[in-house]
């Protein structure tokens, strides 16, 4: 049987608020960028932080994220990113057109 819907990403749900440095991607390989996007009420997407995945599949974000309950997001891999560790974060360009 096919399947005729799959959620891409990987989707994160807040039931408290809290602070998030890192979060875990299960299958992502090291040096991927990552994209958390936020699900708004209108479930539009906006972007709130980027980051780099490490060893063991955990994504370092490139500063805390501040949640709140209710809060929804999405974490997108990129293509691999030209980084080779989170020490590198704050080199990422924002101005580089996304991936396609």
């Amino acid at each position: 049987m096919i399947s005729l819907w799959q959620e891409t990403g990987y989707r994160f749900d807040f039931i408290e608020a809290r602070i998030v440095e890192r979060i875990h991607l299960s299958g992502a390989l090291p040096g991927q960028g990552v994209r958390l996007l936020k699900r708004m009420e209108d479930q539009e997407t906006v972007l709130v932080k980027r980051g780099i995945v490490l060893e063991g599949g955990w994504a370092q974000l490139e500063s805390p994220l501040r949640t709140q309950p209710g809060d929804r997001f999405i974490a997108h891999l990129d293509s691999v990113a030209h980084l080779d560790s989170a020490a590198h974060l704050d080199s990422v360009d924002e101005s580089a057109p996304e991936p396609t």
